[in-house]
């Protein structure tokens, strides 16, 4: 009874110890307790599949004594079941040792307690017991101390997502204050300048002057929202390239040609130095222009009025290397490995308009590595400048015909074929601005707000072309086009959705609903005069 006694009270013994101490204390216990020569302890641990073993012979535990045990053990260990009698040869001597096989948990999930002794009537019904004992408290107590370290893991888990979370709603108030600051950065002289030219309506310099700065403007705006687009496109997985044969200097045009107004505005000196002999790219010419015109913009934002930015290429082996290198603000060595993350921001002085929302690094890298390239960044530390280099593999085998960046001048030229025109939006604004440039163009234009009625208009009206918007109240623009299309009348016509929908499946969609192109808000009125004059040739075929 004093045995049985000793071993119920284990667990307050055992308070404050981790399985491997309990284990050794019960080792130590049962083999004074029952006098037999060895005790074999295997238990899991508090971590994943930890196993502790503890080993305790008549003739002492060094580590010859131990390994004599456990090889002996080897065939035992597989044994089903709990209180198993078996023997095995005497490990440390002649003779044979009679087996008690108690398992800890539920069929033995928490491991094994193995005793031996020479005694023939070992195990007796009082050794059963005293073992069951031992093996419940065990089980017992290494059960709670499981549960209790799974419950401390969560508890952490839980505390780095609750962190995690934090950081991010910390990084969404943080961009959405940025992305504030940077669409009222270029709607501030927009605005600004629309109340000028009411006041110099004789003053055709005035008027040209804000007109160009409006322009620039409204550009960054549209450069802001394409590169918010884009980066939800790469992060579903939605953007493709379009890849074909592309010579690097007609990239390098493009990309400078995109950036110089922003590089002008600015006062920075731009130098291009790119080699004499062509270099060919598999490449998707506007998104690899899109890449080095944002880096030419993070220069040029980056480095105080008047600085020197250098674009730059040179053939290393099979690759070539683009570099766009400036003597701006620089870069923190702490910051050099996270630059490119996503809404990365240094901390800038927001006072003299260093701030961005962080997304076109990662938006240019991602897109490198979509070209099987990469991009790496140097700089020696604030105030310092800055290289960021970008590696692609050169096409070396180049054939037929070359591609190059799609750009419009701006600029379109008033028609003398006059084209009948409807315009349907239900943003009466745009509606009204849209039939003003076409009108302007030389056409014969009238507008409808919904999809109901630009399909009564356009039966009146018969238009050569309908520029459409696809969201509208009463009758949506995918609706009205497949109305329009079963309709006598429509033969000739031409369908274009116009539309701040822009991505692959929203193209796939108007072309399904009979639209014959896709023109991604804003459009630019030299892409709209382009149509038209198209669909006078096709007429003409």
């Amino acid at each position: 009874m004093r045995d049985l006694v000793a071993l119920s009270t284990l667990p307050a013994i055992w308070n404050g110890q981790n399985p491997e101490g309990i284990a050794r204390s019960l080792a130590e216990v049962l083999f004074d307790t029952l006098l037999v020569d060895f005790v074999y302890i295997r238990l899991r641990g508090l971590v994943g599949e930890e196993v502790i073993e503890v080993v305790r012979t008549r003739i002492g535990s060094d580590p010859d004594n131990v390994e004599a045990v456990k090889a002996s053990l080897k065939s035992i260990l597989s044994l089903e079941g709990a209180n198993t009698p078996a023997t095995i040869p005497d490990p440390f001597g002649d003779g044979i040792l009679h087996l008690a096989i108690t398992r800890f948990g539920i069929a033995g999930d928490l491991g094994v307690l193995i005793t031996g002794s020479q005694n023939n009537e070992y195990p007796t019904e009082r050794d059963r017991l005293l073992l069951g004992v031992g093996a419940n408290q065990t089980t017992m107590v290494v059960q709670r101390l499981r549960a209790e370290e799974r419950l401390r893991e969560q508890g952490e888990r839980l505390r780095e997502l609750a962190d995690r979370l934090s950081e991010a709603d910390r990084r969404k108030d943080e961009f959405l204050a940025t992305l504030a600051h940077e669409l009222r950065n270029p709607l501030a002289p927009i605005r600004t300048g629309l109340e000028v030219m009411k006041l110099a309506k004789d003053d055709p310099a005035t008027i040209e002057e804000i007109r160009c700065t409006m322009e620039r403007q409204t550009n960054q705006l549209v450069m802001l929202v394409d590169d918010l687009l884009d980066v939800s496109r790469i992060s579903k997985g939605k953007l493709e390239l379009r890849k074909c044969r592309v010579k690097l200097a007609d990239v390098v045009q493009s990309a400078v040609e995109a950036s110089r107004p922003f590089i002008v505005e600015f006062n920075h000196e731009l130098t291009v130095a790119i080699p004499e002999q062509p270099i060919f790219l598999d490449a998707d010419p506007n998104r690899l222009a899109q890449v080095l015109s944002n880096l030419l913009n993070n220069s040029t934002k980056y480095t105080p009025e008047g600085g020197r930015i250098r674009l730059s290429s040179e053939q290393q082996g099979s690759d070539v290397v683009i570099s766009v290198e400036d003597n701006g603000l620089g870069i923190p060595s702490t910051m050099l490995e996270r630059i490119f993350e996503m809404f990365a921001q240094i901390d800038r002085p927001h006072e003299k308009g260093y701030t961005g929302l962080g997304i076109g690094l990662s938006l240019v890298k991602s897109l490198v590595e979509m070209h099987a390239g990469r991009i790496e960044v140097y700089s020696e530390g604030t105030g310092k400048g800055s290289v960021f280099s970008v590696r692609l593999p050169i096409l070396h085998e180049p054939s037929g015909e070359d591609c190059a960046p799609s750009h419009s001048d701006g600029s379109p030229q008033k028609t003398t074929n006059k084209r009948k025109v409807l315009v349907v939006d239900d943003n009466k604004a745009a509606a009204t601005m849209l039939s003003m440039v076409v009108r302007m163009l030389g056409n014969d234009v009238r507008k409808a707000h919904d999809g109901k009625e630009g399909i009564e208009v356009a039966e009146e009206f018969m238009p050569d072309v309908i520029l459409m918007d696809i969201g509208m109240p009463k009758m949506n623009g995918y609706d009205a086009a497949r109305h329009i299309r079963r309709q006598p009348w429509s033969n000739g016509m031409m369908l274009v959705a116009l539309t701040g929908w822009g991505q692959e499946e929203d193209k796939i969609k108007t072309k399904d609903a009979g639209f014959d192109h896709h023109l991604v808000k804003p459009a630019e009125p030299a892409a709209i005069q382009n149509l038209l004059n198209n669909f006078t040739k096709e007429r003409a075929r």
